[in-house]
């Protein structure tokens, strides 16, 4: 299992050293997904002419296409909660080493919240 690694800096501010390749990560998921909704659209448009053989190549290629999409998304899904694992063990941490400055932003938290969900009568 993958056990993050965390830089504080002396502005106290958390660094998650894999932040960029998650960023990256989800950008080729992205143009994957895009390229998958391409090539779908293509097997859609060619699919009137072609004939059994080229059917049964484009039914396999969709297949790949659409096996390599789920694993994609999955890894996503895996990464996305890895992320927020870090997220709360951050704020734990905040929370622990600074907890009149913890204390002072929940209250701001919810005083901005209660305004903005008032009703107005």
């Amino acid at each position: 299992m993958h056990t993050p690694s965390y830089t504080f800096d002396p502005d106290h501010n958390f660094r998650d050293d894999s932040t960029k390749k998650t960023h990256d990560y989800a950008s080729g998921a992205a143009s994957e997904f895009k390229r998958f909704i391409m090539d779908i659209e293509d097997l859609i448009t060619q699919s009137t002419a072609l004939t059994d053989d080229e059917l049964q190549q484009a039914k396999n290629k969709l297949r790949k296409l659409l096996h390599d999409a789920q694993a994609s998304l999955h890894d996503t899904r895996v990464s996305a909660g890895r992320h927020l694992n870090q997220g709360a063990h951050i704020a734990d941490h905040f929370i622990h080493e600074h907890p009149w400055q913890a204390l002072g932003v929940g209250t701001a938290l919810g005083c901005i919240l209660g305004f903005l969900l008032r009703s107005t009568k």
